[in-house]
């Protein structure tokens, strides 16, 4: 395959060897192996881009054997629409068409100064453009040859006119793939665009097709003739490419279908062409079909089977019959019978073709015919218009018809004309009085995306409505982003216009992409589709916005293999499944939106909040009940805990914080609703709203919620999320991105897009799929997207990571899964390298003891290859582990692994690239004399980074400290403020104050010494507050604080008390007292004036529950009601 301009070979290495003969297993240490490549490019070799260099493993020599043979560049390096007065219009029925002086004036064209000569009309067809990207298709807008009556003199009189040939997207023509005439159907547009413009060099005309004098070997006096139905009114899964027609039911078995064949020779053979879905899965249902009551077709179909029937609608059946007879005044009564078997069952008609011959005569004054299959001279006779005012063409090639000269005698005309074997001439002879008017047109604007150059490295696609919010993206990330890049906006509607004749179709952004990367200097590497999509193209429900389409698949009744993905859109070059730009969409559906992702994008990329968050991963992993299945309870036992243990084991760097909260760790209440896992539902909203850099999901799931157990539903807990810190999904489970329904937004999109909260970006699925190839993608992803960054250490933006997956995995159920996301996003992964140098003052070569109540100093320092960060100014916050935990999970039978408590967790002064740092190890620790971990994180307002080290051994018990016997200070404090305030609304922050002398204990492993608070006195549903404390800068352990966010409390009086503990287990238990207000309005309570009387001096006092600043205005009063002092205070921020 290829990578943009690298050709590129996967190589499978199996290190483990079977000798059958010794039975032995042997496992290869070292093993060597050479590539040789025929041809190799000049000397120097071509620059690999950065954005591919990572997915060869010979980047330094790839460069020598780059594409041999460029693809050279396409003849057309600016668009038609680049200059001029341009007029839309639409030609909906086939015909010929009359355009008039009055038309022209209509469209706003001068026509007393355009010289008619110059007119020139375009269109591509009405044909989809080809889904294989090696396919020839038009280059630009395609001109069509016309007559224009008069032109000669240069003006366009009062009776001149044009003629053009036209034609909607449903036609019927030659087809040399199955060698016969066939319909043409678009799958995207009902609508078929037709361009006027004027100006320039002479317009295309019609040629002259002269009769042919050769003796004929054949007359022709009939024809071949279609009639169709095909209306799409329902996609019956939500899905693909299918749209059909009628329904049959239990109630509505029969159904007629009439239709008059003009002209039809008598008694000759009818061929019926038709699809029909069998709604019904595990049995068949009778399809019979007469005309005019003569049975033409009775068979059984078979509904759906075979694996996974349950994602099944039925069966589309592709079908014909015959009927030779006859038909009473040329009607054809088709009755079509449905038998159900079961209630539940349905029928759909897709489509019903008829081919008949009839006579060459006209029926309307319009005839349309082909050719015979003839190698020679046909000569064909019509009959049947109401004069000889007619006008002959040979549409066989609709962009160059010509004019036939026929000989004419009053309503008949006949002539002579060289035909093949290669295919069907189509002709076309229309009385004047029948031309067609096109539909009233409207001016275009121009626009030449095919003439872009330089080009860009990151273009977003938009629609124009988005172009404000596009712009500002542009202008972010060209200009004012850390790493800027070469930015474009391309509308969506210049790219129809320009490489799908403005008819909307999705391979037309491929087209594009393509066109760009074959033509620009500065190749695409980053696409954004800035914009929602969805299924259906012709707003067939009424709720489709399409702003940025999908493409599909074309099947449409296996919910399994239907789906969009968005990787069609960056397989540009060469032929094969690989990604060459790196792809991702925003599903914004209006401007508030817009808006919403790029405030979130800047805001993020900007964001000066720094913290532990960004090094927190969260692994929410499902347990193994999943429900019911043929009556029998289906379970997936360790798969999902086995997934994400996997992962965090070998994937995520061991510098990250892992926050595990896996189901089978939580309670099971059975509820009339089925399983649930409150405390797990609790676990993950909390997770969230405390800030985590990336949030992991395996299991089960769909659009609204993940696992049986619904510990995440998007109803409930969207609107819970309250995160400042936005965080990045990746979610190894079915339709959780589920993105082209337009009726309804998935739980992906509704957290990207909501406001200051919830997502930055995801990798999601938006189909079923399935767990082990989930599992195997997510590991990858995780790998590409952790373990690369660029030269100075930053993380690559999450495209190159989303790119590399697609370079590697390519099946069916890799391409369900999107990156919703901007492309060219770098997550705020910690940058910078720290380095810890020494514990207790030993240099970490060997393992270092740590051991319970031993005082511990640690140092370390920003350590960046080039040494630019050795005068680094911030600060650190210094997290020490305890031993890793393991876990048994008893509903699963399971091992878990969870890192050890924290031993030490505190704020410390980084000066000159250095800090030191000394605590007391409390009490409880696990005494397991295993590997601990020491983490140090650190910051500044430009940079932070990350450095970490398990050289230490924590166990033993150290006996030379002195128990003071003391418990820890404990204050409570509300929000932000400095003094015990007790009016809080139902979202508010609990600060709790910590200070002990010897050292407090954070460790929470120990029985009982859990740093905890105690709602309304349920101890049994205690708050574990260890997590939530940091130590204040370098207190040595000493004091801290802890930050807990409370959520959606009722209002209502709350009585709270924390637990604390210092090192040696010694005991404070404080209590406090809260109210909770509806905090939508103004709540004020505790209004005291003291003291009271007063001889010069007096305070007002009171408490409020808003976290706004506010505005006092006091009056004070004689008994009597007279004002006799007004206060006024602004901007007060106490509570």
């Amino acid at each position: 395959g290829k990578v943009r301009d690298l050709g590129v070979q996967n190589i499978v290495v199996n290190p483990i060897q079977f000798d059958a003969e010794k039975s032995e297993i042997r496992l290869l240490t070292k093993l060597v192996f050479q590539v040789n490549i025929a041809v190799n490019n000049k000397s120097g070799g071509n620059k690999v881009e950065e954005i591919a260099s990572d997915v060869v493993i010979n980047k330094d020599v790839a460069k020598y054997f780059g594409s041999q043979i460029k693809l050279s560049k396409q003849s057309v390096q600016n668009s038609v629409l680049a200059n001029g007065d341009w007029y839309k219009f639409e030609a909906p029925a086939e015909g010929i068409y009359k355009i008039d002086k009055t038309y022209l004036a209509e469209l706003g064209i001068p026509v007393a100064s355009v010289d008619p000569r110059t007119i020139k009309i375009y269109n591509n067809g009405g044909y989809i453009l080809p889904w294989a990207v090696t396919a020839d298709r038009p280059v630009d807008l395609v001109e069509n040859a016309i007559f224009i009556s008069g032109e000669e003199d240069g003006n366009f009189g009062d009776a001149d006119y044009i003629l053009f040939y036209g034609r909607g997207v449903d036609f019927w023509e030659y087809n040399s793939v199955s060698k016969r005439i066939t319909r043409n159907k678009h799958w995207y547009s009902k609508k078929n665009y037709y361009w006027i413009t004027f100006g320039g060099e002479t317009g295309k005309r019609m040629s002259i097709q002269n009769n042919n004098t050769n003796s004929p070997g054949l007359n022709q006096t009939s024809t071949l003739a279609y009639k169709s139905k095909d209306d799409d009114n329902q996609n019956l899964m939500s899905t693909g490419l299918l749209y059909v027609d009628d329904n049959y039911t239990t109630s509505m078995k029969s159904i007629t279908y009439t239709n008059t064949l003009n002209e039809i020779i008598p008694d000759s053979t009818i061929n019926y062409t038709f699809q029909f879905v069998n709604g019904q899965r595990l049995g068949s249902n009778l399809l019979t079909i007469d005309e005019n009551n003569n049975r033409i077709f009775s068979t059984p179909l078979a509904g759906a089977s075979g694996n996974y029937v349950d994602y099944k609608y039925g069966v589309l059946y592709r079908k014909f019959a015959t009927y030779k007879g006859a038909l009473p005044e040329n009607r054809s009564v088709l009755k079509f019978t449905f038998t159900p078997s079961n209630i539940s069952d349905k029928g759909h008609l897709d489509f019903l073709e008829i081919e008949y011959s009839k006579k060459l005569a006209a029926v309307d004054n319009e005839l349309l015919f082909y050719s015979k299959l003839f190698n020679g001279v046909i000569n064909f006779s019509a009959n049947g218009f109401s004069g000889s005012d007619l006008k002959v063409l040979n549409i066989t090639d609709y962009a160059n018809p010509k004019i036939v000269n026929v000989n004419i005698n009053g309503g008949s005309f006949s002539f002579n004309s060289l035909e093949n074997l290669n295919g069907n001439s189509k002709y076309l002879a229309v009385h004047a009085g029948k031309y067609k008017t096109p539909t009233k047109g409207t001016k275009v604007s121009n626009s030449n995306v095919r003439g872009t150059n330089p080009g860009a490295r990151y273009i977003i696609i938009s629609p124009i409505e988005f172009k404000d919010q596009a712009e500002r993206l542009k202008q972010y990330r060209s200009v004012n982003a850390q790493f800027p890049v070469s930015s474009i906006i391309i509308y969506i509607q210049d790219i129809y216009n320009e490489f799908s004749g403005g008819l909307l179709d999705p391979t037309s952004i491929r087209d594009f992409l393509k066109y760009a990367y074959d033509n620009w200097d500065v190749k695409p590497e980053y696409v954004l589709l800035f914009g929602d999509g969805d299924y259906d193209y012709f707003n067939i429900e009424g709720k489709s916005k399409n702003f940025i389409p999908t493409y599909q698949q074309i099947e449409s009744l296996y919910e399994i293999d239907s789906y969009p993905f968005d990787d069609f859109y960056a397989r540009i070059s060469g032929s094969d499944e690989r990604a060459d730009v790196a792809i991702g969409r925003l599903s914004v559906t209006s401007t508030e939106e817009a808006k919403i992702v790029v405030d979130k994008i800047i805001n993020y990329e900007t964001n000066l909040d720094k913290g532990l968050w960004r090094n927190r991963i969260t692994m929410l992993a499902d347990d193994g009940l999943a429900g019911f299945s043929n009556g029998q309870v289906t379970d997936d036992r360790s798969t999902h805990t086995n997934q994400s243990e996997t992962l965090s084991k070998n994937y995520i760097p061991q510098s990250f914080d892992r926050k595990k909260i896996y189901l089978s760790n939580y309670q099971t209440v059975n509820t009339g609703l089925g399983r649930r896992k409150p405390e797990c539902n609790i676990a993950v909203i909390e997770a969230i709203n405390n800030g985590t850099l990336i949030f992991n999901y395996v299991g089960h799931g769909n659009p609204d919620v993940w696992a049986h157990e619904i510990v995440f539903d998007r109803s409930i807990s969207i609107p819970q999320l309250k995160n400042k810190e936005l965080f990045f999904l990746t979610a190894a489970t079915c339709d959780f991105g589920k993105y082209d329904d337009p009726n309804v937004q998935s739980a992906t999109e509704e957290m990207i897009l909501l406001e200051n909260a919830g997502m930055i970006g995801g990798l999601s699925a938006d189909r079923p799929v399935f767990s082990g190839e989930n599992a195997n993608l997510n590991n990858d992803f995780y790998s590409f997207m952790l373990g690369t960054t660029d030269s100075l250490g930053y993380p690559l933006p999450i495209g190159n990571a989303y790119m590399k997956l697609k370079q590697k995995r390519t099946s069916d159920n890799d391409e369900k899964f999107h990156l919703f996301c901007d492309p060219y996003l770098r997550l705020n992964i910690p940058k910078l390298p720290v380095k810890i140098t020494s514990v207790n003052n030993s240099d970490l070569q060997q393992p270092i003891n740590i051991k319970a109540l031993s005082s511990v100093t640690i140092t370390g320092k920003v350590e960046n290859s080039d040494s630019s960060f050795s005068n680094f100014e911030g600060e650190g916050i210094i997290s020490v582990y305890d031993s890793k935990k393991i876990i048994h999970l008893d509903d699963i039978n399971y091992n878990m692994e969870d890192q050890g408590g924290v031993i030490f967790r505190g704020r410390v002064t980084v000066e000159n690239g250095e800090f030191a740092t000394s605590f007391t190890v409390p009490k409880d620790i696990s005494y397991e004399n295993q590997n601990g971990k020491i983490v140090a994180y650190f910051f500044n307002d430009e940079f932070d980074g990350i450095g970490y080290t398990d050289n230490i051994i924590v166990g033993g018990t150290d006996s030379t400290n002195v128990n003071d016997g003391k418990g820890p200070d404990v204050e409570i404090l509300y929000d932000d403020e400095t003094e015990s305030s007790y009016l809080v609304g139902p979202n508010f922050k609990l600060r709790v104050k910590l200070f002990d002398e010897t050292g407090l204990n954070t460790t929470g492993t120990g029985i009982g010494h859990k740093l905890e608070a105690v709602l309304n006195d349920d101890e049994q549903n205690s708050i574990d507050l260890t997590n939530y404390f940091i130590g204040d800068i370098n207190s040595g352990g000493k004091s801290g604080e802890v930050n807990y966010n409370f959520s959606s409390l009722e209002p209502g009086e709350y009585k709270i008390k924390v637990n604390a503990w210092d090192v040696y287990n010694n005991f404070t238990a404080e209590e406090n007292f809260f109210t909770v207000v509806d905090d939508s309005k103004l709540a004020v309570r505790e209004v005291y004036n003291y003291p009271n009387p007063f001889s010069s001096n007096t305070y007002f006092t009171f408490q409020h529950n808003l976290n706004d600043a506010i505005n006092v205005k006091i009056k004070v009063y004689t008994i009597a009601g007279r004002v006799i002092k007004e206060i006024n205070s602004t901007n007060i921020e106490n509570k």
